[in-house]
């Protein structure tokens, strides 16, 4: 096999050789281990860290907390608030990283549904404009 059909990875200070015959599916751990990357194919290197690095696990309070602090109107917020009693038998009140006076806050359905109504006119006007 000739050095022109060999394609080259590296990584953290690693480099590996890999040849025609190992690059087409196979996936070829780079040198050192510490490494911790894989390649797959020739001009096309993907170079990804091991799998278990790559796993994040949400407990039950920080699923309430994407679910409190992602809502966008009070009744967004009040079914956050209900989803987490009945699924996850939280307090919302409880919840880290919230603020408990988010909900004053936020608009209703019919308001936000208004908002997005006067903006997609002006859009319109813009567009008529331009």
């Amino acid at each position: 096999m000739s050095e022109a059909n060999d394609a080259t990875t590296a990584g953290k200070g690693c480099e590996r050789r890999i040849s025609a015959e190992q690059s087409g599916e196979e996936r070829t751990r780079l040198d050192p281990p510490s490494a911790d990357s894989y390649t797959r194919g020739i001009g096309n290197h993907v170079v990804l860290p091991e799998l278990a690095d790559l796993a994040e696990i949400y407990t039950p309070e920080r699923k309430a907390e994407f679910l409190l602090n992602n809502s966008i109107t009070k009744e967004d917020y009040d079914e956050a608030c209900r989803s987490i009693r009945e699924d996850f038998g939280l307090d919302p009140k409880t919840i880290p990283f919230t603020d408990p006076n988010m909900r004053d806050g936020l608009m209703t359905n019919a308001e936000f549904d208004e908002l997005v109504e006067r903006s997609r006119l002006r859009a319109e006007d813009r567009q008529k404009d331009g």
